[in-house]
């Protein structure tokens, strides 16, 4: 793996596409990591920042709603997210499939406002399951890294 130069002093959002394999180092001595290829690493930064990323986001390839459902959950636990919402989703998926009317829009997510920042001035973390257009491989995952959000206290 090699470091990349993100672009600065630049506002809007930056894409990178198809990534892999991919580490972001967080606060803290932490890190994220995806081994397998990425459809695209986002990277924004906004007006009133020009010198600083405000958000990162990471977007596998698309999956099975089960894959879907393992990877997102496995980050989830990584960053403290609570999982309970990832799980209802994939509960709900399979209810409708058996029933023979899965519905592919549906989406799920771990972190919000009330999580904490990894680190005293790093990103707050989210994982959410989003739809493809895909039938055959209708979901893929999305892990954010927000460093515009405050956490709590």
């Amino acid at each position: 793996m090699r470091d990349v130069a993100w672009p600065r002093g630049e506002v809007g959002e930056h894409s990178y596409e198809p990534v892999a394999p991919f580490r972001l180092r967080l606060p803290e001595g932490r890190e994220f990591v995806a081994k397998t290829k990425l459809r695209r690493v986002i990277v924004e930064a906004f007006e009133a920042h020009l010198d600083k990323v405000q958000l990162i986001g990471v977007n596998s390839q698309d999956m099975t709603t089960e894959e879907a459902h393992r990877v997102a959950v496995r980050y989830a636990e990584e960053f403290g997210l609570d999982r309970r919402p990832l799980d209802r989703w994939l509960r709900l998926r399979l209810a409708q499939r058996r029933a023979g009317r899965e519905e592919l829009l549906e989406r799920a997510g771990a972190g919000d406002l009330s999580t904490p920042p990894i680190g005293r001035d790093g990103p707050v973390p989210a994982v959410e399951i989003n739809y493809t257009a895909d039938d055959h491989l209708p979901s893929y995952v999305s892990v954010q890294f927000d460093w515009t959000k405050l956490g709590p206290g």
